[in-house]
């Protein structure tokens, strides 16, 4: 009975971390995003003399990160319960949030 227990126990574990592989593929698209603001650097393709209209480009980056800052503040939840564990995903929203 012992060793029955020990079977079902492991086996809800095991489907719980798997729900939790799961639910981190869904971060996918916001990760994507993320490397994408990372590529933008310091801006200083802003201060590029050669590009075209450097204050449209500005207010198009501004304009991304603001949107992403109020969607991802929306649809990214600081904890998420996932079967018989609470997944806290606090950190990770603050790390992919844009800031100033």
């Amino acid at each position: 009975m012992h060793q029955q227990h020990e079977k079902i126990i492991e086996s809800l574990i095991e489907s719980a971390y798997k729900r939790i592989y799961t639910y981190f593929e869904s971060y996918r698209p916001y990760l994507q995003e993320w490397w994408e603001n990372i590529q933008c650097g310091e801006f200083s393709i802003l201060a590029d003399e050669f590009l075209y209209n450097p204050i449209e480009s500005f207010g198009m980056l501004l304009q991304r990160f603001i949107r992403q800052r109020q969607d991802w503040a929306e649809l990214l939840p600081e904890q998420k319960d996932l079967g018989m564990l609470r997944v806290d995903t606090l950190q990770i929203k603050k790390k992919l949030l844009p800031s100033p």
